[in-house]
């Protein structure tokens, strides 16, 4: 029994190392792998970038939003109530 385990083992281990060969890889596949790594490598922002921007006008605290992803400001400048 143990004897058949270990034949099949080694058929297995060779018909594994026979097909993988350096010729008979495929290109387009290993073409793929490559870009996907890439595209998880490069950090891409699904929705813009938002932040808050405070500053003080004749003693008035005041903020606004300031979209980073589209560099430009979102609404108007508000009083802040912050302390």
């Amino acid at each position: 029994m143990k004897k058949n385990i270990f034949n099949l083992l080694g058929v297995l281990i060779l018909f594994v190392c026979i097909n993988l060969t350096p010729g008979m890889y495929n290109t387009e596949f290993l073409n793929n792998i490559e870009n996907i790594k890439i595209e998880k490598n490069g950090i891409e922002p699904k929705a813009d970038v938002i932040y808050y921007v405070h500053t003080t006008l004749n003693g008035i605290r005041m903020y606004r939003l300031w979209n980073q992803t589209q560099n430009r400001y979102e609404g108007t400048w508000s009083i802040c109530d912050c302390k």
